[in-house]
């Protein structure tokens, strides 16, 4: 067989070291281990990186809009624009930012489909040099972010009044400009609300769109729009191009949630080239929006594109090794193609590959919403294993986030205790975040303590064990291995090559016998394996398999692959009758090798 190799890298964002907290976590694609581990001390970029969304026009008939929120901001007072789905209000946000960059430090951020604590992670990491491995615990988040400066724009905002105020209550020091379609900001600030437009700025609008004055008939269509700005850019909405047509239909199966331009493009199916000819086009006729959050769709669209080929095509882009921003980036697509796959085995497979990916990310939202997604679709198809890797997840992210459950309880624990203090003589009371000790006394404990903290202890991480009460330290309660190889791999002379990725788990005590791969079956002379992996892979590591598939008559073709004490994989492959083979371009993936290790970052000098 023509061994023709191209080297690639797979797993970029699938495997690493990240520190959550107090805890070093390892995350790989066969699950997460957690120990204990001092915090870093990341360094504070000043002034914070000003993150600006590029040029816009101006807006059409919002002079007096851009006046009231410029005094708002002069003043240092929060402001929320607030106003029905394509209105302008990402556009006015564009326009304002780029304004107030001539005398703040600006910082854009989009919400668009996001967790809060997904977008303040984000604005951690623009704050802080080298943040992308640390994420703090909401009190430390606070600490950091007390001092930022900034005028801090927020689009696409959810409708929900407890994210404004998490987000108010994060970034005390900064001023924030938001945008959401109902209004939420009440007592912190000004709202200020975008309706219809005036007749003049109506025939403006329409001007613009369609780069001439309108005719007579578009003229009765702009009085009866009534100032409404989507029912005056439906004049010009219209395309027979396909490749819009695709783009549409994929930003509808979206819902709202934005996509970066890159992805957009792989999802529709057209070449990374056309895509900024075509979204200009769409976005000239008012059918899309592009912002700081994406792409977004401007008008309700009849056609939807397949969720479980959007599955598909981005289980394949994870695999192949994004790089992390362009993961924070996906993040809230995969939620949304996910929730609109259902429980199908397209979903199962994606969630499988992108729950090591969010966790690496720290997307930690994001990653709870897949996990939970994933476990449903694991429960519909009866696939037990995957289930209990998800479920083994969920308790490892509820222990990572114990501290934000507590931060909830803690005044109710503490109240009784200040009223009662007077009158047993307790004295001073020194209060701290819970699991934020820095420059705090050690508190001491008693038995009548109306909580308890379980902590981990030191020694060897272990991964997800069983037992409720420590589901997490305990080794002797862990599930048996998650299976090696997949149950089943399909071939064809249009893909005849596939890449397993091989991962030797922590309860591999023995490591994983790799070298004993053996191939077998009827059909096993046209198939091939190419390991690049050492005779044992010792837990923790990982190494890639390549499979072959060279037919060279038509027909269904069937092999195995066996391991010691593995199920078999079985190998399928087709060659239609009216097909001719083509010589295949081989792919040879390099191993990827995780190891535990704490990731520090460099303390202020």
């Amino acid at each position: 067989m023509d061994d023709r190799s191209t080297t690639v890298s797979v797993g970029g964002s699938l495997s690493g070291v990240v520190v959550i907290g107090d805890h070093n976590v390892v995350c790989d694609h066969a699950g997460t281990t957690v120990s204990p581990t001092t915090p870093p001390a990341p360094r504070r970029t000043t002034p914070p990186r000003s993150l600006l969304w590029g040029q816009r026009e101006a807006p059409v008939g919002r002079d007096a809009e851009l006046r009231a929120v410029h005094a708002e901001l002069d003043a240092r007072r929060h402001v929320q624009l607030h106003g029905p789905a394509g209105y302008g209000k990402s556009l006015l946000l564009r326009h304002i930012s780029r304004q107030r960059a001539a005398r703040d430090h600006v910082i854009c951020l989009s919400e668009s489909g996001k967790h809060v604590d997904d977008l303040l992670q984000d604005l951690f990491e623009a704050c802080y040099e080298a943040a992308e491995d640390y994420r703090p615990t909401p009190a430390r988040l606070r600490r950091f972010l007390e001092p930022i400066r900034a005028v801090l724009v927020l689009d696409h905002l959810s409708d929900r009044p407890e994210d404004i105020e998490r987000v108010l209550d994060a970034a005390s020091g900064c001023t924030v400009l938001s945008a959401v379609r109902e209004r939420t900001l009440w007592s912190a600030g000004r709202a200020v609300a975008l309706g219809d437009l005036s007749p003049e700025a109506s025939l403006a609008l329409v001007h613009r769109v369609l780069g001439r004055p309108p005719t007579a008939a578009e003229l009765r269509q702009v009085r009866a729009a009534r100032g409404s700005p989507p029912a005056l850019l439906r004049l010009a909405a219209t395309t027979t191009d396909e490749r819009h047509r695709r783009v549409i239909r994929v930003l509808a199966l979206l819902g709202g949630v934005g996509c970066s331009v890159a992805l957009l493009a792989l999802l529709a199916g057209i070449a990374s080239a056309e895509a900024a000819p075509v979204l200009a086009d769409l976005e000239r006729v008012g059918l899309v929006t592009v912002d700081g959050g994406g792409v977004h769709l401007a008008t309700p669209a009849a056609e939807v594109a397949s969720a479980s080929s959007a599955a598909t095509t981005l289980a394949d882009w994870l695999w192949s090794g994004p790089a992390r921003s362009e993961v924070v980036e996906a993040a809230p697509v995969i939620v949304a193609v996910l929730t609109a796959a259902g429980p199908t085995a397209e979903a199962l497979e994606l969630a499988r590959v992108a729950a090591p990916a969010l966790l690496r990310s720290l997307r930690l939202g994001a990653w709870g919403e897949v996990l939970v997604l994933g476990a449903e679709a694991a429960r519909v198809l009866g696939e037990s294993r995957e289930l209990a890797y998800f479920e083994r997840e969920l308790q490892v992210r509820d222990r990572l986030l114990a501290e934000r459950s507590a931060s909830g309880l803690w005044w109710k624990v503490l109240l009784p205790l200040l009223v009662l203090a007077p009158l047993v003589g307790f004295g001073w009371l020194a209060l701290s975040e819970p699991g934020d000790t820095a420059g705090q006394p050690t508190a001491s404990t008693t038995a009548s303590a109306p909580d308890t903290v379980t902590t981990i202890p030191a020694g060897t991480p272990t991964s997800g064990p069983a037992d409720p009460e420590d589901p997490i330290t305990d080794p002797t309660t862990d599930p048996p291995c998650d299976p090696v190889l997949p149950a089943s791999l399909g071939l064809d002379l249009v893909r005849n090559t596939r890449s397993i990725p091989i991962v030797a788990q922590p309860c591999h005590g023995d490591g994983v016998p790799t070298g004993r791969l053996a191939l077998g079956g009827p059909d096993a002379p046209v198939f091939a394996l190419k390991p690049d992996c050492p005779d044992v892979l010792s837990p923790g590591e990982s190494c890639t398999v390549t499979i072959y598939f060279d037919a060279t008559e038509p027909g269904d073709y069937t092999a195995q692959v066996t391991l010691p004490a593995e199920r078999p994989m079985v190998l399928s492959g087709v060659v239609e009758a009216a097909t001719s083979p083509v010589p295949p371009t081989t792919t040879v993936v390099k191993p990827t090798t995780t190891t535990t290790t704490t990731t520090t970052i460099p303390t202020p000098g």
